[in-house]
Protein backbone atom coordinates (compact mmCIF):
# COMPACT_ATOMS: atom_id res chain seq x y z
CA UNK A 1 0.00 0.00 0.00
CA UNK A 2 2.69 2.19 1.09
CA UNK A 3 4.75 1.81 -2.23
CA UNK A 4 1.74 2.40 -4.18
CA UNK A 5 0.85 5.70 -2.44
CA UNK A 6 4.81 7.02 -2.89
CA UNK A 7 3.84 5.70 -6.90
CA UNK A 8 1.17 7.65 -7.31
CA UNK A 9 2.12 10.86 -5.28
CA UNK A 10 5.38 10.57 -7.86
CA UNK A 11 3.32 10.41 -10.98
CA UNK A 12 1.24 13.12 -9.54
CA UNK A 13 4.53 15.27 -9.35
CA UNK A 14 6.28 14.81 -13.01
CA UNK A 15 3.00 15.57 -14.51
CA UNK A 16 2.78 19.17 -16.74
CA UNK A 17 0.60 21.00 -18.89
CA UNK A 18 0.87 23.89 -20.76
CA UNK A 19 0.47 27.29 -19.39
CA UNK A 20 0.49 30.98 -20.48
CA UNK A 21 3.62 31.48 -17.92
CA UNK A 22 5.55 28.49 -18.81
CA UNK A 23 4.71 25.19 -17.92
CA UNK A 24 2.58 24.18 -15.08
CA UNK A 25 3.54 21.50 -12.75
CA UNK A 26 1.59 19.65 -10.67
CA UNK A 27 3.28 21.28 -7.20
CA UNK A 28 1.22 23.64 -5.55
CA UNK A 29 2.07 27.54 -4.87
CA UNK A 30 1.94 27.38 -1.49
CA UNK A 31 5.66 25.20 -1.39
CA UNK A 32 7.11 28.57 -2.31
CA UNK A 33 7.18 29.83 1.21
CA UNK A 34 8.31 26.45 2.39
CA UNK A 35 11.20 25.37 0.96
CA UNK A 36 12.52 22.23 2.77
CA UNK A 37 8.65 20.73 1.21
CA UNK A 38 9.13 22.51 -1.71
CA UNK A 39 12.81 20.98 -2.54
CA UNK A 40 11.32 17.34 -1.53
CA UNK A 41 8.66 17.26 -4.09
CA UNK A 42 10.58 19.55 -6.95
CA UNK A 43 13.57 16.98 -6.71
CA UNK A 44 11.28 14.26 -6.94
CA UNK A 45 9.39 15.75 -9.80
CA UNK A 46 12.38 15.84 -11.91
CA UNK A 47 15.14 13.64 -10.95
CA UNK A 48 13.65 10.68 -9.61
CA UNK A 49 13.28 9.06 -6.35
CA UNK A 50 15.58 9.91 -3.11
CA UNK A 51 18.23 7.60 -2.53
CA UNK A 52 18.97 7.33 1.58
CA UNK A 53 21.75 5.44 1.12
CA UNK A 54 23.40 7.81 -1.39
CA UNK A 55 21.68 11.17 0.07
CA UNK A 56 20.98 12.49 -3.08
CA UNK A 57 17.95 11.68 -5.94
CA UNK A 58 20.18 9.78 -8.61
CA UNK A 59 19.25 10.30 -12.06
CA UNK A 60 20.60 9.47 -15.59
CA UNK A 61 20.56 11.53 -18.77
CA UNK A 62 22.14 10.11 -22.06
CA UNK A 63 23.74 6.81 -20.71
CA UNK A 64 25.59 8.81 -17.88
CA UNK A 65 24.32 8.68 -13.73
CA UNK A 66 24.24 11.98 -11.65
CA UNK A 67 23.53 12.47 -7.75
CA UNK A 68 21.50 15.79 -7.83
CA UNK A 69 20.89 17.75 -4.55
CA UNK A 70 19.16 21.25 -4.08
CA UNK A 71 21.30 23.76 -4.10
CA UNK A 72 20.31 27.80 -4.61
CA UNK A 73 17.19 29.72 -4.01
CA UNK A 74 16.95 32.87 -4.40
CA UNK A 75 13.20 34.71 -4.55
CA UNK A 76 12.97 37.53 -6.41
CA UNK A 77 10.41 40.19 -7.54
CA UNK A 78 10.54 40.32 -11.43
CA UNK A 79 8.01 42.85 -13.08
CA UNK A 80 5.65 42.63 -10.02
CA UNK A 81 5.37 39.29 -10.34
CA UNK A 82 7.48 36.69 -7.33
CA UNK A 83 9.89 34.22 -8.91
CA UNK A 84 11.90 31.77 -7.60
CA UNK A 85 15.58 31.59 -9.27
CA UNK A 86 16.80 28.40 -7.95
CA UNK A 87 20.04 25.70 -8.72
CA UNK A 88 19.91 22.17 -8.48
CA UNK A 89 23.51 20.34 -8.75
CA UNK A 90 25.30 17.42 -8.12
CA UNK A 91 28.12 15.23 -8.93
CA UNK A 92 28.44 11.94 -11.48
CA UNK A 93 27.46 8.94 -10.28
CA UNK A 94 29.97 7.58 -8.66
CA UNK A 95 31.81 10.66 -8.31
CA UNK A 96 34.81 11.44 -9.87
CA UNK A 97 37.96 13.25 -8.26
CA UNK A 98 40.43 14.53 -10.31
CA UNK A 99 41.01 18.49 -11.14
CA UNK A 100 39.83 18.66 -14.61
CA UNK A 101 36.70 17.12 -13.49
CA UNK A 102 33.78 18.76 -13.20
CA UNK A 103 30.54 18.71 -11.20
CA UNK A 104 27.01 19.44 -12.89
CA UNK A 105 24.56 22.00 -12.25
CA UNK A 106 21.28 23.04 -13.65
CA UNK A 107 18.93 26.82 -13.33
CA UNK A 108 15.61 27.06 -13.41
CA UNK A 109 13.30 30.23 -12.88
CA UNK A 110 9.85 29.05 -10.99
CA UNK A 111 6.82 31.43 -11.30
CA UNK A 112 3.87 30.46 -8.59
CA UNK A 113 0.64 30.73 -9.81
CA UNK A 114 -2.89 31.06 -8.40
CA UNK A 115 -2.60 27.26 -8.04
CA UNK A 116 0.07 25.70 -9.08
CA UNK A 117 3.75 26.46 -9.66
CA UNK A 118 4.64 26.93 -13.02
CA UNK A 119 8.23 27.00 -14.89
CA UNK A 120 9.06 29.83 -16.31
CA UNK A 121 12.20 28.67 -18.21
CA UNK A 122 15.28 26.30 -17.67
CA UNK A 123 18.55 25.36 -18.32
CA UNK A 124 19.66 21.88 -19.42
CA UNK A 125 19.73 19.32 -16.75
CA UNK A 126 22.98 18.87 -16.27
CA UNK A 127 25.83 21.21 -17.14
CA UNK A 128 29.29 20.99 -16.34
CA UNK A 129 30.02 23.04 -13.17
CA UNK A 130 32.97 23.23 -10.84
CA UNK A 131 36.24 21.64 -10.52
CA UNK A 132 37.42 18.20 -8.82
CA UNK A 133 34.08 16.59 -9.32
CA UNK A 134 32.11 18.87 -7.35
CA UNK A 135 29.62 21.48 -8.47
CA UNK A 136 30.33 25.46 -7.98
CA UNK A 137 29.69 25.74 -3.88
CA UNK A 138 26.06 27.04 -3.38
CA UNK A 139 27.46 30.35 -1.61
CA UNK A 140 29.64 31.46 -5.17
CA UNK A 141 26.50 32.07 -6.87
CA UNK A 142 23.89 34.59 -6.58
CA UNK A 143 21.58 36.10 -8.33
CA UNK A 144 21.91 39.64 -10.54
CA UNK A 145 19.98 42.33 -12.01
CA UNK A 146 21.63 42.30 -14.95
CA UNK A 147 19.83 45.01 -17.27
CA UNK A 148 16.25 47.11 -17.63
CA UNK A 149 13.02 45.78 -16.84
CA UNK A 150 13.64 43.41 -14.28
CA UNK A 151 16.14 41.27 -16.07
CA UNK A 152 17.71 39.07 -13.96
CA UNK A 153 20.39 36.40 -14.23
CA UNK A 154 22.58 34.21 -12.25
CA UNK A 155 26.48 34.39 -11.98
CA UNK A 156 29.06 31.72 -10.93
CA UNK A 157 32.11 32.17 -9.17
CA UNK A 158 34.76 29.74 -9.36
CA UNK A 159 38.07 28.90 -9.88
CA UNK A 160 41.34 26.17 -9.83
CA UNK A 161 44.74 26.11 -8.01
CA UNK A 162 47.49 24.14 -9.87
CA UNK A 163 51.63 24.70 -9.65
CA UNK A 164 50.88 27.75 -7.33
CA UNK A 165 48.69 29.21 -9.71
CA UNK A 166 45.14 30.27 -8.96
CA UNK A 167 42.92 31.16 -11.87
CA UNK A 168 39.68 32.67 -11.32
CA UNK A 169 36.69 33.58 -12.97
CA UNK A 170 33.25 34.31 -13.20
CA UNK A 171 30.21 32.33 -15.69
CA UNK A 172 27.06 34.16 -16.21
CA UNK A 173 23.85 32.89 -17.12
CA UNK A 174 20.46 34.59 -18.43
CA UNK A 175 17.08 33.87 -19.10
CA UNK A 176 16.43 34.03 -23.02
CA UNK A 177 12.47 33.04 -22.88
CA UNK A 178 12.05 29.63 -21.44
CA UNK A 179 15.70 29.18 -21.22
CA UNK A 180 18.50 29.70 -19.44
CA UNK A 181 21.41 30.22 -21.12
CA UNK A 182 25.18 30.28 -20.87
CA UNK A 183 26.40 33.74 -21.58
CA UNK A 184 30.16 33.55 -21.36
CA UNK A 185 33.00 33.17 -18.80
CA UNK A 186 34.73 36.94 -17.41
CA UNK A 187 37.93 36.87 -15.28
CA UNK A 188 37.31 37.36 -11.68
CA UNK A 189 41.25 37.04 -10.19
CA UNK A 190 44.75 35.62 -10.80
CA UNK A 191 47.44 35.11 -8.60
CA UNK A 192 50.66 32.88 -8.48
CA UNK A 193 51.96 34.22 -5.40
CA UNK A 194 52.16 30.44 -4.43
CA UNK A 195 55.15 29.87 -7.21
CA UNK A 196 56.79 32.95 -5.87
CA UNK A 197 59.75 34.59 -3.23
CA UNK A 198 60.35 37.82 -2.78
CA UNK A 199 58.17 39.17 -5.75
CA UNK A 200 60.01 36.99 -8.83
CA UNK A 201 58.64 34.03 -9.82
CA UNK A 202 60.22 30.78 -9.08
CA UNK A 203 60.36 29.49 -12.71
CA UNK A 204 60.55 32.46 -15.11
CA UNK A 205 62.18 34.46 -12.94
CA UNK A 206 59.21 37.40 -14.08
CA UNK A 207 58.11 39.71 -11.46
CA UNK A 208 54.45 38.01 -9.63
CA UNK A 209 50.99 38.89 -10.24
CA UNK A 210 48.27 39.12 -7.81
CA UNK A 211 45.18 40.76 -8.92
CA UNK A 212 40.87 40.83 -8.58
CA UNK A 213 37.96 41.70 -10.36
CA UNK A 214 35.15 42.45 -8.46
CA UNK A 215 31.91 42.24 -10.88
CA UNK A 216 28.47 44.98 -11.18
CA UNK A 217 26.08 45.67 -14.13
CA UNK A 218 25.23 48.91 -15.65
CA UNK A 219 21.15 48.10 -15.43
CA UNK A 220 21.16 52.26 -16.41
CA UNK A 221 21.66 50.85 -20.18
CA UNK A 222 19.47 50.13 -22.47
CA UNK A 223 19.72 46.58 -24.69
CA UNK A 224 19.26 42.89 -24.14
CA UNK A 225 21.42 42.47 -21.40
CA UNK A 226 23.49 45.17 -18.88
CA UNK A 227 27.18 45.61 -19.75
CA UNK A 228 29.54 44.37 -17.47
CA UNK A 229 31.86 46.11 -14.88
CA UNK A 230 35.34 44.43 -14.01
CA UNK A 231 36.93 47.13 -11.55
CA UNK A 232 40.90 45.59 -11.34
CA UNK A 233 43.06 46.11 -7.62
CA UNK A 234 45.78 44.61 -7.24
CA UNK A 235 48.92 44.10 -8.86
CA UNK A 236 50.21 42.51 -12.25
CA UNK A 237 53.67 42.06 -12.69
CA UNK A 238 54.84 43.90 -10.00
CA UNK A 239 53.05 46.99 -10.76
CA UNK A 240 50.04 48.51 -9.01
CA UNK A 241 47.06 47.54 -11.02
CA UNK A 242 43.86 49.57 -10.55
CA UNK A 243 41.62 50.29 -13.79
CA UNK A 244 37.55 49.20 -14.87
CA UNK A 245 36.96 47.18 -17.71
CA UNK A 246 33.53 47.83 -19.51
CA UNK A 247 32.23 44.20 -21.24
CA UNK A 248 29.44 44.49 -23.68
CA UNK A 249 26.80 41.69 -24.42
CA UNK A 250 27.64 40.50 -28.36
CA UNK A 251 24.50 40.19 -29.73
CA UNK A 252 26.00 38.15 -32.57
CA UNK A 253 28.31 35.62 -30.78
CA UNK A 254 25.13 35.77 -27.85
CA UNK A 255 27.73 36.09 -24.97
CA UNK A 256 29.74 38.77 -22.71
CA UNK A 257 33.02 39.63 -25.03
CA UNK A 258 36.25 40.89 -22.45
CA UNK A 259 37.91 43.46 -24.79
CA UNK A 260 41.14 42.06 -25.82
CA UNK A 261 44.35 43.03 -23.92
CA UNK A 262 42.74 42.80 -20.76
CA UNK A 263 44.26 40.78 -17.84
CA UNK A 264 42.75 37.27 -17.72
CA UNK A 265 40.69 37.66 -20.58
CA UNK A 266 40.49 34.15 -22.69
CA UNK A 267 41.18 36.12 -26.05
Amino acid sequence: MKRAFLASVFLLATATVAFSGGTETALPSSLASQPKAFWKAFMTAHYGPYSKAKKCWPSAHQGKAYCMRPHTWHPVSQNGQSRLFISVAGQSDPPEDCHACNGFIAFYVLEPGPERIAIAAQSEPYMASGSWGSPVPEDQITVNLMGTADVYGWVASSGYTGQGTTIEDYQIFGVVGDKVLDLGRLPKGYSDAGNCENGKHLMSGEACSDYAYELTFDTSKPGRFAPAILRASGTLAGEPLSSTVFVTFDESRFSYQVPKGTPGSYE
